[in-house]
């Protein structure tokens, strides 16, 4: 009845509990803990073997309660004591923590940490060193920064070394563009920019980053982007010859982002898990078009090879009920249509004709979801057939009594057909 009763702080463990101790008695009992909101390291206390002599630092963020500053501190073992060598400041304007990582980082390893502003508009990534003597004299100092609105770590370069790929929106975008940024370890162990690349002015937003195979052979980042009308576009981005470029591109016109802008805020995605990232190319359902009220897409996943788009499959794909339908091969070639029905959300699958968007004398399915809160006897469970679940949500699916032979489905087809999208 009080959901305050059933909210409570993260517990510390044991060996945290032993190292809160410490830091608390050495800089102050009044700090407040603070946890990185993304990555693999969430915890206020980490433990990571910063100096690779097999035993473990603990890596410490807090804020002293008369200033929001966000410190550091190095823990170290010394006859099984804990001890504070170390203790930082974060960035003055950067009030949050993104992430914490370890990562190797060419042939080295660096604690890395991605500082964000409160409303986490504006995000940095600092790279530190940390530099061993002995137990009480080890630091960790800064060696780098890097504004970001996203990263990628991967070997872009194939050279069997990690690199960091910062996507970069200046909030001034109208007149500066946006950039991605390769970020190499140099032979002196510092870390440098090894390519630098523009991308359209129209990104308002980067909405996922993938790093895989953008065809068959080419290995890469594609970036789902919002643009500043509102629509998503595709950017695939690769690194060869010592620089990075965008594939895919024809003429100034035929860009590929420019060839996947669409009104659906679907994203690309491995679908047949072959390792390549498929694209999603977005057009009207039959009976629809430019001006139509509350027009129905369908999206075409497709490929590249040899430098054009390979369809590999037409999908209705419902992004509020977070479903997709994968047409038959019978109906590809059908002017297939949906209509949605407005108070129930129900997408009717039929072929257009008459020019008639309400004409479902030809209906091939139906889908609907609904959700237990309100009932499990919204459906005429007669005509209707299970999907799946999801939480509350029931997907389900019901075929007319009659349609036509080499259209036809059958359940069994149609669950096949259905996936709900994570």
């Amino acid at each position: 009845a009080n959901v305050d009763n059933l909210i409570s702080p993260p517990k510390l463990t044991d060996l945290q509990f032993q190292v809160d101790s410490v830091l608390r008695g050495t800089v102050g009992g009044d700090i407040k803990l603070k946890y990185p909101q993304n990555g693999d390291y969430k915890s206020a206390y980490n433990f990571i073997d910063l100096d690779r002599d097999g035993t473990d630092e603990a890596v410490a963020l807090f804020t002293n309660n008369n200033d929001d500053i966000v410190n550091i501190a190095i823990l170290t073992q010394e006859n099984e004591d804990w001890m504070v060598t170390n203790v930082l400041p974060g960035e003055s304007y950067y009030k949050e923590v993104d992430f914490m990582a370890y990562q190797d980082f060419g042939k080295s390893k660096h604690l890395m940490i991605g500082w964000a502003s409160n409303s986490m508009d504006n995000q940095i990534l600092i790279i530190y060193n940390y530099e061993t003597g002995s137990a009480s004299d080890s630091v960790l100092t800064i060696e780098s920064r890097w504004e970001y609105e996203d990263l990628a770590f991967a070997d872009f370069n194939q050279d069997n070394y990690t690199e960091i790929m910062i996507l970069a929106l200046p909030s001034d975008y109208r007149n500066t563009a946006p950039f991605l940024q390769l970020l190499a370890e140099t032979e002196e162990n510092t870390t440098d920019s090894i390519s630098t690349i523009n991308l359209p002015r129209g990104i308002l937003s980067f909405e996922q980053v993938q790093v895989g195979y953008i065809d068959s052979n080419t290995y890469g980042l594609m970036i789902d982007c919002l643009m500043t009308d509102e629509t998503m576009s595709t950017i695939a981005v690769s690194f060869a010859d010592g620089k990075l470029s965008l594939p895919f591109n024809g003429k100034e016109e035929d860009t590929l982002y420019q060839r996947t802008i669409r009104n659906s805020p679907i994203l690309s995605e491995d679908l047949n898990g072959d390792g390549v990232i498929e694209i999603p190319i977005e057009r009207y359902a039959a009976g629809y078009g430019e001006g139509t009220d509350d027009p129905v897409f369908f999206i075409e996943y497709s490929t590249f090879t040899n430098n054009q788009l390979a369809p590999m499959g037409d999908y209705y794909v419902n992004y509020n009920k977070n479903y997709r339908f994968a047409f038959p091969s019978s109906w590809k070639k059908q002017p297939i249509s949906v209509f949605v029905q407005p108070d129930s959300n129900e997408a009717i699958f039929f072929i257009y004709n008459n020019d008639d968007i309400h004409d479902f004398s030809d209906e091939l399915m139906r889908i609907n979801v609904y959700s237990t809160v309100d009932g499990t006897d919204k459906l005429d469970k007669d005509r209707y057939f299970n999907l799946a679940q999801k939480g509350s949500l029931v997907y389900s699916a019901s075929l007319p009594l009659t349609q036509e032979e080499n259209l036809a489905l059958t359940e069994e087809e149609v669950k096949s057909l259905f996936s709900l999208i994570d």
